[in-house]
């Protein structure tokens, strides 16, 4: 009988720590593009609460095309930086939407934080290790 209740005990407390290891973490990103002086950027929230806002370049609203195309070129370098710098930290993306108009670009994205293996390094906000 004792050794039935230990089994029992046992495997629920496998049980419990692997779903509890299941326990998704999440962080979001909130991108602006805009025509409008000083909206542009995107901004990143963790599971943690620390946040960061990183500057992007406006559109000009009377440029020509070539030069909002170098714009747009700009800040979707930035944008690509930071989704590497997730990546990373142990952050892969869930979901994604986008939306806009000739006069602005909105993306929502919404990352889930990967499981750590041993070889995995946790990095804070910053990307600096913990």
């Amino acid at each position: 009988m004792k050794k039935k209740l230990l089994t029992i005990g046992l495997f629920v407390l496998i049980a419990i720590s692997a779903q509890a290891q299941k326990i998704n973490k999440y962080a979001s990103a909130r991108i602006f593009e805009s025509q409008s002086k000083e909206l542009s950027r995107m901004v990143l929230v963790y599971e943690t609460g620390e946040s960061e806002i990183i500057p992007l370049k406006n559109w000009k609203a009377f440029g020509n095309a070539l030069s909002n195309n170098d714009i747009l070129i700009e800040n979707q370098k930035v944008i690509t930086e930071h989704l590497n710098k997730m990546s990373e930290k142990g952050y892969e993306v869930k979901n994604m939407t986008s939306t806009g108009d000739p006069t602005y670009l909105f993306t929502f994205i919404v990352f889930t934080k990967k499981n750590k293996n041993s070889n995995q390094k946790e990095l804070n906000a910053s990307g600096q290790e913990k």
